[in-house]
């Protein structure tokens, strides 16, 4: 058990006696004139009142009315419950006071801070009255003495007397009820006090995914949920957890509740609500808009999910089927992080009729495409870093539509359907997109126009091969040994880069020395055909085209499927692997 113990101050006296709206004491009229019989006649009348803590009104109320003032409190006083909640050890606290009885004051009470003591305000004044809010409020804000007068001046003795039963349940429950620090501790339908500076009893009745906890549903269209950052709730620890429902909470990341892992593994019972992409606005992309769903979460974050038998149709040319899918978008996200990039990251989960989804964390931010890849200048080296750490997992999907720019400046990849494959081609083996693909904007992809990753690249691929950094995908997987050819590649091409020193030892054999009999331009003649290393890494076949024996340099077209060729300057021939 936890809670505070009270603590008392002193009262002030008289709460129970009626004011002028001016907070005058009506028998001050008549104290200048102390022979007045008048006057002697109402100082005895209100010296009564102040005794039994009644209104003037009903202190002339005559025994031959047949009307007890106790017995016309409990007609006309309002209910005790705060939130309406029941109180402390069961049934409903209401304000009832028999024939007789004398109605309680803020003398019968002790409390430690005014709002407390406007804590009893919801049990004495119907929240429909128009001046609820301001007398709560200028409770709140007042201190201790000048909170007893406002109740002295502006509420009604059976109001008072509502409000102090009501004060006096709240401070029970401070001592005898658990304090909670996380709302997943709470169960749907517990009772409970949150204490803050309007404290709020009641029965909990939902709580959201981000820990917002709903005190009898109140106020939901107008966000006046209860967050546990800015007060403390009581529950009752008495409550039979099994005849509630449990609740989930979650912590948010970097982009709100849409970053936890969790949350993407249980996402549709995290929504707030479901849509599908077209009804969200979307009418881009491959997907279908009746097939992913747009989950928006209780903090406004959102989850994309893709169900997995969508990826069964290749026919869009994004991935081989769902497996292959999966693995791409649960993998390649940590490597691309790993790396100093940023990609959304995605879990696997299921919806509510059993189909099975691939969800993707949502990224708040404008689309690379619709700036035509032109990237903000303050983003400075974020560009390079994203692109550089996508060159590690060959995502051959890397256009426009598929980044971000985030609210933080950060330049994100938000689809990774496709990177595994390595854009050789879907159920090919993984051949390492060149590094050249993600310099620039290329074939129109509206992709970052100014990205310059290579010599990122470069340093990358050392510190993997050296083991200065270590991938989050375990080694026998296919993503773990595609990063690592990858940066097998980009080694020679760093290897035959002369703006770029290789540390010692790690020249590749392929690019060690020249050809015997081909170290110089000389030795070679148009139309010669050789193997050599273009700029990406990459061994190809290619035919020499143009001979400069003044600068010591040739030309060769690499062999193209389609098309011219692309030209390899040569003046290194180290990078000639073979000469037919």
């Amino acid at each position: 058990m936890s809670g505070s113990e009270p603590i008392n101050t002193d009262r002030l006296e008289g709460k129970g006696d009626n004011r002028d709206d001016d907070g005058d004491d009506p028998a001050d009229e008549f104290e200048d004139d102390p022979e007045s019989d008048a006057a002697e006649d109402a100082q005895q009348t209100i010296e009564q009142v102040v005794e039994r803590g009644v209104t003037d009104s009903e202190a002339d109320s005559t025994p031959e009315s047949g009307v007890e003032t106790g017995q016309e409190a409990s007609e006309t006083a309002p209910t005790s419950g705060g939130a309406g909640g029941p109180s402390v050890g069961g049934g409903e606290s209401t304000t009832t006071v028999s024939s007789g009885d004398e109605l309680k004051t803020l003398n019968d009470v002790d409390v430690a801070e005014s709002p407390q003591l406007a804590g009893g305000i919801p049990a004495a004044i119907d929240e429909d009255r128009d001046d609820f809010h301001d007398i709560r409020n200028d409770i709140v804000n007042a201190d201790i003495l000048r909170a007893e007068e406002i109740f002295e001046e502006r509420l009604t003795d059976e109001e008072i007397d509502a409000a102090v039963r009501e004060i006096e349940v709240q401070q029970e429950i401070r001592l005898e009820y658990d304090e909670i620090n996380d709302a997943s501790e709470l169960q749907i339908g517990q009772e409970v006090l949150y204490d803050a500076d309007r404290p709020k009893r009641g029965v909990v009745e939902d709580v959201d995914a981000d820990g917002t906890v709903w005190i009898d549903n109140e106020h939901r269209e107008h966000g006046g949920g209860v967050n546990l950052e800015y007060g403390t709730v009581y529950a009752d620890p008495e409550y039979d957890a099994g005849s509630g429902a449990s609740v989930k909470t979650y912590d948010s990341g970097r982009y709100g509740l849409t970053s936890n892992s969790e949350v993407l593994k249980d996402t549709f019972s995290a929504a707030d609500r479901v849509q599908t992409a077209r009804e969200a606005g979307i009418t881009e992309g491959n997907t279908k808009g009746d097939e992913m769903k747009v989950v928006d979460l209780d903090d406004g974050s959102r989850v994309f999910a893709t169900p997995v038998e969508a990826y069964e149709d290749i026919s869009t040319g994004v991935v081989s089927g769902p497996k292959e899918a999966i693995n791409n978008n649960l993998r390649s996200p940590k490597v691309v992080e790993s790396l100093g990039g940023k990609s959304c990251k995605a879990e696997v989960t299921e919806g509510p009729d059993g189909t099975k989804y691939i969800a993707k964390e949502g990224v708040p931010g404008d689309l690379v495409s619709d700036s035509w890849g032109v990237m903000p200048e303050s983003m400075g080296s974020e560009v390079e870093k994203t692109m550089a750490a996508a060159y590690f997992t060959g995502n051959a999907d890397l256009h426009g539509a598929n980044m971000k720019i985030s609210e933080g400046g950060e330049l994100v990849i938000i689809d990774n359907d496709s990177a595994g494959y390595g854009g050789a081609g879907i159920g090919e083996p993984n051949v390492p997109t060149g590094i050249s693909y993600y310099e620039g904007d290329v074939g129109m992809r509206q992709s970052p126009t100014e990205s310059n990753p290579r010599e990122r690249i470069y340093d990358l691929a050392v510190e993997l091969k050296t083991g200065e950094r270590d991938l989050p995908v375990e080694e026998h997987t296919a993503h773990h040994q595609y990063a690592h050819d990858a940066a097998d590649y980009a080694i020679r091409a760093a290897a035959v880069d002369s703006s770029y020193d290789l540390p010692d030892g790690m020249t590749p054999s392929e690019v060690a020395s020249a050809p015997s009999g081909y170290e110089s331009a000389s030795d070679y003649s148009n139309g010669t055909e050789i193997v050599v290393v273009n700029d990406d890494g990459q061994i190809v076949d290619a035919e020499v085209g143009m001979v400069n024996e003044e600068d010591n340099e040739i030309t060769a077209l690499e062999e193209a499927t389609f098309g011219a060729g692309t030209p390899i300057k040569i003046s290194n021939f180290n990078r000639v692997v073979e000469v037919y």
